[in-house]
């Protein structure tokens, strides 16, 4: 078995095997597992890389994620492992009672650093090792960049890989490939003044790298951006106190020590930083969403609409998919201004509930139309207003500020929305309540085609962005450090909205433009948006030799003379390619990343006790491999 990628899906695709091992489903004793990782870095990988600086953190709560399957695990049925609590949480306390270290003391609603998580997973990968290796099982870990991979005889593969400078070639009967996020090839010519890969921080953000005093341009404002900005500041030596002098008791005060920066500019395609994540601190619980308008159900009615004009199930993203999710929208921020997020806050036989059931009949409907309708019947004394939530910079700018002074303003309302929390902010719940916790709905509608193709790549290139900036944030305890570095005047996000980034080979300085001709200059600039393996400048040697043989295939989403490219690997159901020949493709699985545009949001670190679908994936697929090496087929599957 070749795992190629050892970051956190290949841990937890160890841990269905260890599991799947010990209870002898798999007979351990005939398994050769080989753990391939470019980096060397097993079980962490280059996002929670275990020397990056201890202000880089997670974005969700230690005691929600996992370090394994669990009981809520649907596939991996009841094979878990004995006296192994696959809680993240658990680990960082049982590490704090060995060794009383502060980084491990943690309340379940701390976001913990990553490099925390990269030890757990580190840990959680060498236990998994050592019971495979306890149950006769071979495992050895490659520190090697697989460059190709190619059918050949007796359904077996061939796996080119480069160890130490060398050629090495390795065979398998199972591939999964978990490569991770991709990277993008470097510019030549501006030696290290451009920095095309923003991971490992720890090299990114070095002094040696970015100089103290000097100027550094960040492209990107989501939350790698944000790990780089605290790693520059905070991580070398500033600190963050109170500051007594503001109204809101979250707020802080940055003291720089000299060693960061002069100033970091900041620009995406928004100029936004994404939204806090609500706070689950005291008492504060999450929001978890039963969906009233934005369901299956109404998906597979209005694909029933679609089939009869078009022959096609597809649905518009903008014209049929947008409505839906601003209606859930509204009506869950009226229940959260009402004080009862449990309760639809439309009455059954209302206008509103009949907009909607025209609409899954085939009426077109319009945004403003069901905003009104939601307004008017609520009678929560609030007005959901869907400008606020895609565009919030809009009406702040309009008052004649800066774009920063409109960015702080913006930062600081959002901050204190997420202090209360998604259960009883109408914004959180708005936001959270169906972007973060209706992920599988827009799963359901979206992949693999479920969309029209142009529509698709409106949902890829809009959508998708909204998604990111309202629910898949930094904590708040972050948010409210970017807002105190843009107080000091650390960060600068005078041109963040879309700048043109050029550089100058007199000055040997990078310059960013805004509309309205404003300049920045910055010594060094840092890409913080990960390419997709879709984008012309991905750098893969392993996914350039896959694509060309056409053991993998991109995904094509097509209607008619209509063509949509996403970028992502197109795979069956099972997540098999569908480019590789039969019968070699089911001993193939491609997870993660790669996916992305084929399939919607690929997160890597899994959620405990909620059905994961990355711990399902991975099991389905350790299911998959225990079936087809047919070692023990007295152990039904």
């Amino acid at each position: 078995i070749a795992i190629v990628g050892r970051g956190a899906l290949g841990t937890y695709a160890m841990e269905r095997l260890a599991a799947l091992a010990w209870h002898e489903v798999i007979d351990a004793s005939s398994v050769e597992i080989l753990l391939f990782e470019r980096t060397g870095r097993f079980g962490d990988g280059e996002v929670y890389d275990i020397h990056q600086p201890a202000t880089n953190r997670l974005n969700t709560a230690a005691g929600e994620l996992a370090l394994g399957a669990d009981s809520t695990i649907e596939k991996a049925k009841s094979w878990l492992l004995p006296e192994w609590n696959t809680s993240f949480y658990h680990w960082c306390r049982r590490q704090y009672e060995l060794t009383g270290h502060a980084c491990y003391d943690l309340d379940a609603s701390d976001a913990a650093g990553r490099a925390v998580y990269g030890e757990a997973l580190r840990a959680a990968l060498q236990y998994y090792i050592e019971i495979i290796r306890q149950k006769g099982g071979t495992v050895c870990l490659i520190p090697a960049e697989v460059t190709a991979i190619e059918p050949i005889g007796n359904l077996r593969f061939s796996l080119s890989a480069e160890l130490n400078g060398q050629p090495r070639l390795f065979c398998a009967n199972e591939v999964l490939l978990v490569t991770g996020h991709a990277r993008r090839a470097a510019a030549s010519g501006k030696n290290n003044r451009y920095l095309a890969n923003p991971y490992p921080v720890s090299h990114t953000c070095a002094s040696s790298v970015v100089p103290p005093s000097s100027q550094v341009g960040i492209r990107g404002m989501g939350l790698t951006a944000i790990d780089l900005i605290l790693a520059l500041t905070e991580g070398r030596g500033g600190h963050f106190t109170s500051d007594n002098t503001s109204p809101r008791r979250t707020a802080l005060h940055y003291s720089p020590n000299g060693n960061e920066p002069d100033r970091i500019v900041v620009s995406s395609r928004c100029g936004l930083f994404t939204r806090a994540r609500s706070w689950l601190g005291a008492g504060n619980t999450r929001l978890r969403t039963s969906p009233w308008f934005l369901t299956r159900e109404a998906i597979d009615q209005l694909r029933d609409v679609a089939g009869n004009t078009t022959a096609s199930r597809k649905i518009d993203a903008k014209r049929t998919l947008m409505p839906l999710i601003v209606l859930e929208m509204a009506a869950l921020f009226h229940a959260a201004a009402a004080g009862d997020v449990t309760t639809c806050p439309f009455p059954e036989q209302g206008k509103v509930s009949q907009l909607y059931q025209e609409f899954l009949q085939g009426a077109s409907v319009e945004i403003g139309t069901i905003t009104a309708l939601a307004n008017a019947e609520a009678f929560s004394g609030m007005l959901f207003n869907p400008e606020e939530f895609f565009a919030p910079l809009v009406s702040i700018c309009d008052k004649n500020i800066d774009s920063t002074e409109a960015l702080i303003r913006f930062i600081e309302f959002d901050n204190s929305q997420a202090l209360p929390g998604a259960t009883r902010s109408p914004y959180k719940a708005a936001a959270e309540g169906v972007w973060r916790d209706l992920r599988s709905v827009f799963s359901y509608a979206t992949d693999n085609g479920g969309l029209t193709p142009e529509s698709h790549q409106y949902f890829v290139e809009k959508l998708y962005r909204y998604h990111n900036h309202l629910s898949n944030g930094a904590s708040l305890s972050s948010m409210e450090k970017i807002l105190a570095l843009l107080r000091a005047g650390i960060v600068d996000a005078s041109v963040s909205q879309n700048p043109v980034w050029t550089y100058d080979d007199n000055r040997q300085q990078w310059l960013a433009t805004s509309a309205a001709g404003l300049v920045r200059q910055v010594d060094v600039l840092i890409e913080a948006n990960i390419p997709s393996i879709g984008d012309a400048r991905y750098d893969s040697r392993l996914h350039n030799q896959l694509f060309q043989s056409g053991f993998l295939q991109r995904f094509v989403n097509q209607l008619g003379t209509e063509t949509y490219i996403s970028g992502g690997v197109a795979t069956d159901g099972d997540f098999h390619p569908v480019g590789c020949a039969n019968p070699w493709r089911k001993a193939v699985t491609v997870l993660g990343a790669q996916l992305d545009g084929a399939v919607f949001f690929q997160p890597s670190a899994a959620k405990l006790n909620g059905n994961d679908s990355n711990l399902n994936k991975v099991a389905a697929w350790a299911n998959g491999v225990a079936e087809r090496a047919n070692v023990k087929p007295e152990a039904k599957l």
